[in-house]
């Protein structure tokens, strides 16, 4: 998967970090992937999302929580 591969090539963040970008995306994802349609369209969004979370722990947002909430809130704004 793109999105995945995404987020453990970064090489900015350790193993637990990395780990907690991962359980990130997952749970923010299943929280969202509902509103995008097609294999295409999803995959994108997947990857946008991968990226929001990399952007969000360079500032300095390494929780999980804070991290899936974080990234949730802005994908919502691109589908406003």
């Amino acid at each position: 998967m793109k999105a995945r591969k995404l987020i453990e090539e970064n090489g900015s963040f350790g193993p637990d970090e990395l780990t907690v970008l991962c359980d990130a995306l997952e749970e923010a994802w299943s929280f969202i992937e509902g509103y995008f349609d097609g294999e295409q369209v999803r995959d994108n969004a997947r990857t946008k999302l991968a990226g929001v979370i990399v952007m969000l722990a360079r500032s300095g947002t390494l929780e999980r929580e804070q991290l899936r909430n974080d990234a949730i809130q802005m994908m919502e704004r691109f589908l406003e």
